[in-house]
């Protein structure tokens, strides 16, 4: 791996990790609770508009990080193929 490809890995490192984003926890963590809050969204459960607005913000956010770790793994996976 090129110096310039590992500082740009470690630079979307500390902003996954910046956002919350634990690579550890990974894709699927972030899709279970999107299921969770969708449920709880199509459920009707909750009480308030504020509530309801919460949930769909988060909900967003847990899209926006899903995104963030396909996008890095379709990106290595990419470097992958190229080396072969």
């Amino acid at each position: 791996m090129e110096k310039n490809e590992t500082n740009n890995n470690h630079i979307e490192n500390q902003q996954l990790e910046k956002d919350g984003v634990d690579e550890i926890k990974s894709y699927e963590y972030y899709e279970k609770e999107l299921e969770r809050v969708m449920t709880e969204l199509e459920d009707g459960n909750l009480d308030t508009l504020d509530k309801l607005i919460e949930n769909f913000e988060y909900g967003t956010k847990m899209i926006e990080k899903c995104e963030q770790i396909l996008k890095k793994a379709e990106l290595r996976i990419h470097k992958i193929s190229k080396k072969d």
